[in-house]
């Protein structure tokens, strides 16, 4: 698996980034290095090549399997005198099977057991397998035989992502009605009853001659995506009517609160996985009845060569640490510099049908229950699974990995896991969440009940437990409504120094249960709150480009009591104005939380915060804000402590602010985690404004307040651009990095394959589909119609001869129906190659 190559790098506090870097088949990797160990019992080595029937004990003779070399090591670490080290050796590990830890793989006497990368070289223990024998089907489209049993949600071409087919249609209203009755099934708490499908105009709906059941149709809320499947399509009144697989088609449509999916007349329905879709370079379809699968390839890629890897079927967990209980956890595991990746997963399986409904964030619907998913103590919604996935455990570390291509989230720590070290670790291109702690279950701990997921016994919060210097990038990918990090009713999670960046929704989500279980008269329990969450730590964390498909949220967001909980020293940068979007939002029920040192930089009309007293909120502490314009919501909660924003409308923050801003993400000796792009760069002004209070909006997002007078920068002249002069002038590569109902995300590379310097340079295109930026990095953009023009900034102006940009642009932007890329590029009036 190759790591993504985004160039332009960090630079904090004038420490320069780089890398170690090997090149191993055709893939460039990062190599961290070796780590040093203490007393040593006994060291193992694995290999691809190897064989399970060596001795493993040495590098010239390794086992094949990790599974093998844990069985081996259960023989040895009943009487710990030392650590165990089990080396990986480079390749790929493809797994058919989840390798899974139990407690009598634990370490013993206090000692480690490591599984870690051989120095120099990158294991991939992969869920995934190569996919060959391309042909050209018609025009753009390739196809291939692919043998498997379910369908298929992801591919991945050259190590990129590529989408299942898609388009965006109106619903011309529910049709039918599907009844159930409690008891029914397992999954059927209540009674009631649902529609059975939806309606559409004929030459809206896509033409399907098979694999009906594969179909699937998405709506969103403000804050929430939810998926369900097709069973077949029928006609009425002139319309052709999607039906939904049951109960799972009921199951989404009951959340409460405008959570649930919609079939109403009017609503935008997304529809994915039809083959007369297949229109759109890097979308695919697979043909499960004929097992074929058919790819539209981008621009400049030859399926020829290509590398294109299709996850094994339903293969969900990689790898798993599963203690059985609070007595008998699994303990003393390190897991470095790993790659896990090309995870599935094919939604939630209720009755034989298929979906993915949710009430918010990293959650899955499970049965047919009331719509006021709080009365059941939230034990008819589950998590989705992980790559890696830890229960029952403790001293469980996990540094220098990457988790990356997931059709589910990157890594969960779900029920009782404490001590725990997540450090050091890359996030790439994630279906969910990159990390999940806690369960939405743990409202009361051991209160057990007929649908509890964790027993009396097993049930145990996660406490005490790390998520430092790693970094996220492109997160919740296929599920928009996931936040970069979800955190249920931790207590004392220490989440410091991280780089968060790209999400369509938040970037750290801490917290649950509303106001509906603090013990007021109006909560489920009156006079019995949850004491399980708080003292937590949110600090010097860097977070970049975050709410960009949904709202009602903000880069940070909180939920529930949380008693001494602390933000603090945290840079928020990127957020866009659209809908109820925010720097912090301190949901319903937030108590207990202080925030101080926050520097929020978000677009003009984006809230800055919100604390206010809408829902219970109480006990807050705000202090020390700067942000760059000052509409909050007001009043502040209850029993609150508020200082108003210091407004900076320019970003030319004043010295305490810039501080905040050097000392937030990645620590020193972590800096070599992960390729991220550089946000863009604000000047800073050699004279510090005086920071003046914000004026205080009423409650309604969006409003602007009275301009704050400020010191105005000088300008800084800029750069001419200078024509391409010797050689073949330019390429572009054009890549979307991530696309949504309505949305997505793209990248841009120019090359200078002239023989002399690019001192200066302005890139122009057009969008075939009507296609809109909404907002860029690494440059500045103007446009006209579908006319882009992309104009460099101070410090990505030159590009030396034969080299790419410094800090390349990437943007976000919107799309209708079709989202095909650009097909021609000028630089500097020179027309580019694209590659």
């Amino acid at each position: 698996m190759q790591r993504q190559n985004i160039r332009g790098m960090y630079m904090r506090s004038g420490l320069a980034l780089f890398f170690l870097l090997a090149f191993c088949g055709g893939s460039l990797f990062i190599i961290f290095p070796q780590a040093a160990h203490a007393a040593v019992q006994a060291t193992y080595y694995v290999s691809p090549t190897g064989s399970d029937s060596n001795s493993g004990t040495s590098i010239n003779s390794p086992f094949a399997t990790i599974d093998h070399a844990r069985q081996v090591v259960e023989t040895v670490n009943g009487n710990m005198s030392g650590d165990i080290v089990v080396y990986l050796l480079g390749g790929m590990y493809t797994l058919n099977n989840t390798i899974t830890f139990t407690p009598k793989d634990s370490g013993t006497n206090g000692h480690q057991i490591y599984y870690e990368a051989y120095s120099g070289q990158t294991p991939v223990l992969s869920g995934g397998a190569q996919v060959t024998g391309w042909m050209q089907y018609s025009g753009s489209i390739y196809k291939a035989h692919l043998s498997r049993t379910d369908k298929l949600r992801s591919l991945y071409v050259n190590d990129r992502r590529a989408m299942m087919t898609s388009k965006t249609i109106t619903s011309q209203g529910c049709w039918g009605t599907y009844s159930i009755t409690a008891g029914q099934a397992s999954w059927a708490w209540v009674s009631g009853s649902q529609a059975d499908g939806l309606q559409f105009n004929p030459s809206d709906f896509p033409q399907v001659s098979s694999n009906i059941s594969d179909i699937e149709m998405s709506t969103s809320s403000t804050w929430n995506q939810v998926i369900v499947t097709v069973r077949g399509t029928t006609t009425s009144g002139g319309h052709t009517v999607a039906e939904l697989q049951q109960p799972y088609g009921a199951i989404a449509e009951q959340a409460g609160w405008g959570a649930g999916f919609n079939c109403g007349s009017g609503t935008q329905v997304t529809v994915y996985n039809a083959f007369s879709l297949l229109n759109t370079p890097g979308q695919f379809y697979f043909d499960r009845a004929a097992q074929t699968l058919y790819y539209d390839a981008l621009p400049g890629q030859n399926m020829a060569t290509a590398t294109v890897i299709a996850p094994n079927d339903n293969l969900n967990t990689l790898l798993s640490v599963e203690g059985t209980s609070t007595s008998n956890r699994v303990q003393n595991l390190t897991f470095s510099g790993l790659d896990f990746a090309y995870s599935d997963w094919n939604l939630e399986n209720v009755g034989g049908s298929y979906g993915k409904a949710s009430v918010q964030g990293d959650t899955v619907s499970i049965a047919f229950a009331q719509s006021n998913w709080h009365n059941d103590v939230y034990r008819s919604i589950d998590t989705i699974p992980a790559a890696v996935m830890v229960d029952s455990s403790q001293n469980i570390t996990f540094t220098r990995n990457t988790f990356a291509h997931t059709g589910d989230d990157g890594l969960a720590e779900r029920n009782d896991v404490i001590n725990s070290q997540t450090i050091g670790n890359y996030f790439y291109d994630i279906g969910g969440s990159a990390f999940s702690i806690d369960y939405p279950q743990h409202v009361y701990i051991g209160d057990g009940g007929t649908h509890e997921k964790f027993p009396p016994g097993v049930e145990g919060d996660c406490i005490n437990d790390v998520f430092k210097d790693n970094v996220t990038l492109n997160t919740a990918v296929l599920f928009l409504g996931h936040a970069a990090v979800a955190a249920y009713f931790v207590n004392k999670f220490d989440f410091e120094h991280n780089v968060i960046q790209n999400t369509p929704y938040n970037g750290l989500s801490m917290g649950w249960g509303w106001h509906n279980f603090n013990g007021a008269s109006d909560s489920v329990f009156p006079g019995r709150p949850t004491t399980v969450a708080g003292n937590n730590t949110v600090a010097y964390n860097d977070f970049f480009n975050m709410v960009q498909a949904l709202t009602d949220t903000g880069a940070i967001y909180t939920l529930g009591a949380q008693p001494n909980t602390t933000l603090i020293n945290n840079y928020l940068n990127g957020i866009p104005n659209h809908g109820k979007s925010e720097g912090v939002h301190m949901d319903e029920g937030s108590a207990g939380i202080t925030m101080t040192n926050t520097v929020i930089n978000v677009s003009s009309g984006t809230l800055t915060y919100s604390a206010n007293n809408c829902c219970e909120q109480t006990n807050l502490t705000i202090t020390n804000t700067y942000s760059t314009n000052g509409n909050i919501y007001t009043p502040i909660a209850s029993n609150s402590v508020e200082n108003l924003p210091m407004v900076y409308p320019s970003a030319n923050w004043p010295a305490a602010a810039q501080s905040i801003i050097q000392s937030a993400g990645l620590e020193a000796a972590y800096q070599n985690v992960g390729t991220t792009p550089i946000p863009s760069v604000t000047p800073v002004s050699t004279s510090t404004p005086t920071p003046t209070p914000s004026v205080t909006p009423t409650p309604t997002p969006g409003v602007t307040p009275t301009p704050t007078p400020g010191v105005t920068p000088t300008p800084t002249p800029g750069v001419t651009p200078t024509p391409i002069q010797g050689g073949s002038g330019c390429s572009v590569h054009y890549a979307v990095t991530n696309q949504w109902q309505g949305g997505f995300g793209a990248s841009l590379t120019i090359t200078n394959t002239s023989s002399t310097a690019i001192n200066g340079w302005s890139l122009v295109f057009s969008f075939p589909n009507g296609q809109t930026i909404t907002q860029l990095w690494n440059g500045t953009v103007t446009q006209s119609g579908s006319v882009v023009t992309i104009t460099n900034i101070s410090y990505n102006g030159s590009i030396p001869a034969g080299q790419s940009t410094s800090s390349s642009p990437g943007f976000n932007g919107t799309w209708n129906g079709t989202n095909s890329p650009p097909t021609a590029f000028t630089l500097n009036g020179v027309a580019c190659s694209v590659v």
